[in-house]
């Protein structure tokens, strides 16, 4: 890997990133978390999975549909228009529920025990959780090369030179001549030359060169990797139960357990004329039920992991991770989460493989042919493109440069030089041929692209998906773990439930919740005042005047009706999904109210308006328009307004209808008197609130004179405050709870139940 080369394309991919991310190119939206990576929304796009649905995946389960996030400069608030059933204007009558006592109700178990018996009983809860995990991966990679290299050049080179020269000369004058008697003349000229040169030149030059390299390159590398893992969470509960019937005179011993039900009273009570609107709310406890079985325990810190897969589509489908999902981006988002180890990039997609040849020039000796088989395609690769560049010398004979030749052959085709051309998707070694023709030298170099196959893509996807699920399994496993350790350690408590006063509210919240998103036609999610991460320090803070709106609109909500007063009615599970019966119709509480509440499958609910409040609730409600928009008016003057007392005294159920003047009260004693009140027979079977206790108003004898229906039961008033609230109508009745608690019956008498009223039906 040519790391500086990595280095360098890496900085300019996170120079590009970040001018992207800077130049305003992307709104805030637009950008997606990967693990410690901030990629901007096209970036993040492109290279998510090719064949996955261009609706853009969010990470983990679906969540509530997520709504773009306005501009701050475009506040917006609720303008929807819900559905309900006016009941017109009649008397807000509200059950109320005072509890009385707790009572021994039907037989839950008989223990018998016989004279001179020992018997005992133990009884064993283990639990025990083990989780052993062991991951070891070894690498051995052994390389060994030799290389020997012999070269050996002779030269020999004689030279001899003879040189002879013989030069002969001869004159002759020969004159015969007779006068007279007899003259003879005789003339004779000769010359002899030789010349011998003989020039011996003999040279003899060997040189012997022999190079022998041998390199043993070995390289071991071991990686050994183990990650071992042993957790035993053992929890064991053991009761024993003994009985000895032996001493003295024994005597058959029967013990009986009874179940213990609480006993309710219930009166009607009459707050006077009111508006009353129904609306009806399929399973009122559905939100509280995701929400306990997706969040840890109370009291506990551990966090559910992110499930693995993607929220998808329009519909917000949600589709759990697969091999095929894994790239560069999601690889790393995913390793991020769970904290994978050993997660790598995938192999790139085009690899570059090349080999020069060459020979040394020799003028006197062509160069004719070379091939070479050391081209190997990398594992996971096929060749798809080659590309050859060349050049070659000629000879030279009298100044003149003889006509050369040069072919390269790469696989199967003939390859000009400098031309890009396809090859034949060779998986191993791509041969390489060079054919030269009159030439004492070449040097040929060639470069094979290759491409990775789709069967290695898929083997990287596998092994990262493999190792992301491991971790996802751990992490999801300690969780678990962690939440039965809790379970168990609630188990060991004395105390089990919660309270019935924390359950009522908890009913109540989410009735009232699911009640305001029936009446208004919407689920809250235009509330959305206070912004994540604004300002140069990332801290929340509030659109303020998104803020103003939006507190307008709750603030009318809360006043409008009073939900102080709300009156609901749960219905069995079957009124609910179907797909849900098995769950819901077998969940259980110790509170029989809190039970009804989390099996219900509808909910039928009764909201009154406040009085001064009708024309702009029936206004609100048909329109889904605040009836006042004007900024700047005073609240006092343009609309029906409580003050912050009086809202918390009616969320309390303070409701008051007079309270002139003072009264004193003796302690013991039921006879109230009043300085400057105004009682009359109106009054009689009233609420009436004195030193914070409440008391019903049994008679009336004068305008400052009253007896209630106990005792005084604080300490003695004297001109101290009170408030005449509601009106009891009719007359009251006890209701029977059953619990889940068991008491043992003191005597061994079986109880007798000839004394109580029937039951109602069901």
């Amino acid at each position: 890997m040519n790391v500086p080369h990595a280095l360098a394309a890496l900085e300019r991919n996170s120079a590009a990133l970040g001018k992207a991310l800077y130049s305003g190119g992307y709104s805030l939206r637009a950008i997606r978390l990967a693990g410690g990576f901030v990629i901007p929304q096209r970036a993040f796009d492109s290279l998510l999975v090719e064949d996955f649905d261009r609706h853009v995946p969010v990470p983990g389960a679906c969540p509530v549909p997520i709504v773009a996030e306005a501009d701050l400069s475009d506040a917006t608030i609720p303008e929807g228009v819900g559905s309900f059933e006016s009941l017109g204007v009649s008397e807000l009558m509200v059950v109320k529920q005072r509890l009385l006592r707790y009572e021994m109700g039907e037989i839950a178990h008989i223990e018998n025990v016989m004279a001179t018996e020992e018997r005992s009983r133990e009884h064993r809860a283990l639990r025990r959780t083990e989780t052993l995990m062991r991951e070891e991966t070894e690498t051995t990679r052994e390389t060994q090369q030799d290389l020997e290299t012999t070269e050996r050049f002779e030269l020999q080179s004689e030279s001899e030179k003879t040189i002879t020269e013989d030069s002969s000369r001869f004159a002759g004058i020969t004159v015969s001549g007779s006068y007279g008697p007899s003259v003879d003349i005789s003339a004779n000229a000769g010359f002899t030359s030789a010349k011998s040169k003989a020039s011996a030149n003999s040279t003899a030059t060997s040189h012997a060169r022999e190079i022998t390299e041998r390199s043993v390159h070995r390289i071991r590398e071991r990686v050994r990797r183990e990650r071992s893992a042993l957790t035993i969470n053992e929890v064991e509960v053991i009761n024993r139960h003994g009985f000895l019937n032996r001493d003295g005179e024994p005597e058959h011993i029967v013990g009986i357990y009874r179940w213990v039900d609480k006993i309710y009273e219930a009166q009607v009570f009459n707050y006077g004329k009111r508006e009353i609107i129904e609306v009806v709310i399929p399973e009122p406890a559905a939100l509280y039920r995701h929400l306990r079985t997706s969040a840890p325990r109370e009291g506990t810190t551990l966090r559910k992991p992110l499930d693995p897969g993607y929220c998808t589509g329009a519909r917000h489908t949600f589709e759990p991770l697969e091999p095929k999902h894994m790239n560069l981006v999601s690889a790393m988002f995913w390793a991020s989460v769970y904290n994978v180890p050993g997660v790598t990039p995938p192999p790139p997609r085009f690899e570059i493989i090349g080999v020069a040849l060459a020979t040394k020039s020799d003028e006197d000796q062509p160069k004719e042919a070379q091939a070479d088989n050391s081209l190997k395609v990398p594992h996971g690769y096929v060749a798809k493109r080659g590309v050859v560049c060349g050049n070659k010398l000629a000879f030279n004979i009298d100044g003149q440069n003889e006509p050369t030749g040069l072919e390269v052959r790469v696989g199967r085709h003939h390859m000009p030089a400098s031309r890009l051309m396809a090859l034949d998707n060779e998986t191993d070694t791509v041969p390489i041929a060079v054919l030269a023709a009159n030439t004492p030298a070449f040097a040929v170099t060639v470069e094979v692209e290759c491409e990775r196959t789709d069967t290695l893509y898929a083997d990287w996807q596998l092994k990262t998906y493999h190792a992301i699920m491991t971790a996802y399994e751990e992490q999801r496993s300690a969780y678990e773990t962690g939440l039965a350790e809790q379970a168990l350690a609630d188990e060991q408590q004395d105390i089990q439930g919660r309270n019935p006063t924390v359950n009522r509210q908890i009913e109540r919240r989410e009735i009232k919740r699911g009640a305001i998103s029936q009446l208004t036609g919407q689920h809250f999610d235009d509330f959305d005042a206070m912004r994540k991460s604004v300002g140069r320090f990332g801290l929340p803070q509030a659109d303020l005047r998104e803020s103003d709106l939006e507190g307008r609109y709750v603030r009318f909500v809360e006043q409008a009706f009073e939900w102080e007063n709300m009156q609901y009615l749960f219905y069995p599970y079957f009124w609910g999904r179907k797909s849900d019966w098995p769950l819901v119709s077998q969940l259980m509480d110790d509170d029989p109210l809190f039970e009804a509440f989390l099996q219900a499958g509808s909910c039928r609910v009764n909201v009154p308006i406040r009085p001064g409040f009708e024309n702009a609730a029936n206004a609100f409600l048909s329109t889904g328009v605040l009836p006042w928009a004007e900024r700047g008016a005073t609240v006092a003057g343009r609309e029906p307004f409580l003050s912050i007392a009086e809202e918390m005294k009616s969320q309390q159920g303070a409701v008051y209808v007079k309270s002139d003047g003072t009264v004193s009260a003796t302690q013991g004693e039921a006879e109230v008197k009043g300085q400057g009140t105004s009682f009359d027979d109106d009054d009689l079977r009233r609420e009436i609130t004195i030193g914070g206790d409440v008391y019903m108003i049994a008679s009336i004898a004068n305008e400052e004179s009253l007896f209630l229906t106990e005792p005084y039961r604080g300490k003695s008033l004297a001109e101290g405050e009170y408030a005449i609230g509601a009106k009891a109508v009719g007359v009251p009745w006890t209701i029977r709870i059953p619990t889940s608690l068991v008491i043992l019956q003191q005597s061994m008498q079986l109880p007798s139940f000839e004394a109580q009223p029937f039951a109602p039906p069901g």
